[in-house]
């Protein structure tokens, strides 16, 4: 319902901007900054006090009901995912990428960003690979997953693969609860995978 939707603050993101919807109307938010020309690239929150964005060159912001500020990160990102499990617990997964003196841009290793309600550090991920998808569960499970490979770790644990490798692409990670399901396409066919 609206009402439903206007208690969870819905927000969307298109090519430089950021919309909410109150519940009555779509309304563009400032103090979002664009580093670069770029997008949105992902959004999670908590509820209406508890949004992240992320994006292309370094683009993190979080609003916290009232505003939207800018956030540092500990290196240089592009940033494809992120996954709220609390309000002082978030998820970012990406690469390392600088400008470069050309105005290029230059791709580094894989990167996993923890927020923990007042910065962002980097943390140990599986693999040096960028990583593109990041959900957590609500049991401390973390999944990420670069273009192949889907990788799991439990609260304070090691990082394990719980799908055997094959050719395939990840369209997308996701936890429920306790459930982790994630989506992935194989020799042309859409497969679902879910499992706790």
């Amino acid at each position: 319902s609206a009402e439903a939707m206007a208690s969870q603050g819905v927000r969307a993101a298109s090519l430089d901007e950021v919309f909410r919807y109150d519940g009555t109307e779509w309304s563009r938010q400032t103090g979002i900054s664009f580093s670069r020309p770029g997008h949105p690239f992902a959004m999670h929150g908590t509820g209406p006090g508890d949004v992240h964005v992320v994006g292309p060159c370094g683009v993190v912001a979080r609003f916290d009901g009232s505003a939207w500020q800018n956030v540092k990160t500990p290196v240089p990102v592009s940033l494809y995912d992120v996954w709220a499990r609390t309000p002082t617990e978030a998820y970012a997964a990406g690469r390392e990428e600088k400008v470069t003196a050309d105005n290029g841009i230059e791709s580094g290793p894989g990167v996993l960003l923890r927020y923990d309600g007042q910065a962002w550090t980097q943390v140990a991920g599986p693999t040096a690979e960028p990583m593109y998808h990041v959900a957590a569960c609500d049991d401390g499970t973390l999944v990420v997953a670069t273009l192949a490979a889907v990788y799991t770790s439990g609260p304070g644990g090691s990082w394990s693969e719980p799908l055997p490798r094959a050719e395939r692409s990840v369209g997308a990670v996701r936890c429920d609860g306790q459930s982790i399901m994630v989506v992935t396409r194989e020799n042309g066919r859409t497969r679902f995978w879910a499992w706790r």
